[in-house]
């Protein structure tokens, strides 16, 4: 049986992309549908994959340019310790986002003293500036490869359940881009898969990220509350594609934020399907429809009482998305209506929530 891993990624290609966001939205989020090979790694819903992806093109040759090499000379991979040419190394295989210290040290420039001053230089420039402005000429080819740190794989949630796309892996990616001083740049994994990969022709390399704590109840009949906002939502899609087509009895609702209805309902058409058929209990909060900022966790305290009642009739509880902030805003909101509903001290309320994680039924993918 063939392991598939970073090191040996099975290879899938785009089946199709469509942006999910319209036109006055201020981001860009796509639908993308990777078509998979005949022999492909398995994988559940919960799971992620991993991207391995390939640098921008425009941004490799403005490299080349500056490192004044063509290309197309062979160089030894320091980690993988095979050859190959030098476009290829820099277009796979390394991070051409982060300033390594090697490489300033082999432009033969000197860095400030303190660790507080060197991380700033290395943070205020990324290797096309810092050579554009410091290696009038070639640096020797031999030591080169050892300059860069690796390009490391991106992971995504699969929005999609294997039962009702047998062949197929669906993926809610975020185009990001950003700016270094006058200079942009992009996200590398969302670019090539939005932009940069060829529908049908261009080879997407992947792995199987197995999420064994992010996982459907074993009983169909349970209910689930899930609360996605943005890209968050994908392995919900999947969550429910699944449970759906199985005939799971357990009541489904998804808690979905976003900026914007009219620009920014992700797979709108599906959520409002699923509510018509009677599948789907949905909550929104469209943070820019008022005056008054509303997320997530404001939908969820609205519901509070409903909530808490799913929860003592031993529904699980599942967030996926941003760590920093949404995470943590969700907790505290579970913890005060479940002290609220629950008429529970703090403490009181505290262990209730320890207790759903300690049963598996507290389940997070945030990041």
């Amino acid at each position: 049986m063939t392991v598939f891993e970073r090191n040996n990624p099975a290879m899938a290609t785009i089946e199709e992309r469509y942006p999910l966001t319209g036109k006055g939205s201020s981001k860009s989020i796509y639908h993308v549908r990777l078509k998979l090979p005949v022999i492909t790694p398995p994988f559940s819903v919960g799971d992620s994959i991993g991207i391995l992806s390939q640098n921008d093109f425009g941004h490799v040759s403005s490299l080349l340019e500056a490192l004044n090499y063509s290309g197309k000379e062979i160089v030894k991979d320091p980690r993988r310790q095979d050859s190959l040419p030098l476009h290829q190394y820099l277009l796979e295989r390394v991070n051409l986002a982060r300033l390594n210290p090697s490489l300033v040290r082999l432009a033969a420039i000197e860095m400030s003293a303190t660790p507080e001053e060197r991380k700033l230089f290395l943070n205020s420039q990324d290797p096309l500036i810092f050579l554009r402005n410091h290696s009038p000429a070639p640096l020797p080819l031999e030591l080169l490869p050892a300059c860069f740190g690796p390009l490391l794989p991106r992971f995504y949630s699969i929005a999609s359940s294997p039962l009702l796309h047998p062949g197929a892996i669906d993926l809610t990616v975020a185009v990001l881009s950003y700016t270094i001083g006058e200079e942009t740049r992009r996200g590398v994994a969302n670019h090539f898969l939005c932009s940069q990969a060829k529908i049908g022709k261009t080879p997407i390399p992947f792995y199987v990220q197995p999420a064994h704590h992010f996982a459907l109840p074993d009983e169909p009949n349970t209910k689930i509350i899930m609360v996605g906002p943005g890209t968050g939502v994908a392995p919900f899609r999947a969550f429910l594609q699944e449970r759906i087509h199985l005939n799971s009895t357990g009541d489904h609702w998804l808690f979905f934020g976003e900026r914007h209805e009219e620009h920014d309902f992700f797979y709108k058409d599906y959520w409002h399907s699923l509510v018509e058929k009677k599948k789907l209990r949905l909550s929104t909060a469209f943070s820019r429809a008022s005056h008054e900022k509303f997320y997530v966790q404001h939908a969820m305290e609205a519901e509070g009482k409903e909530l808490f009642r799913w929860l003592e009739e031993g529904g699980y509880f599942y967030v996926c998305g941003d760590a920093k902030q949404m995470a943590r805003d969700v907790d505290a909101t579970l913890h005060k209506l479940v002290a609220l509903h629950g008429k529970l001290s703090a403490e009181e309320a505290k262990s209730y929530v320890k207790s759903l994680k300690a049963a598996g039924r507290y389940l997070t993918d945030v990041y």
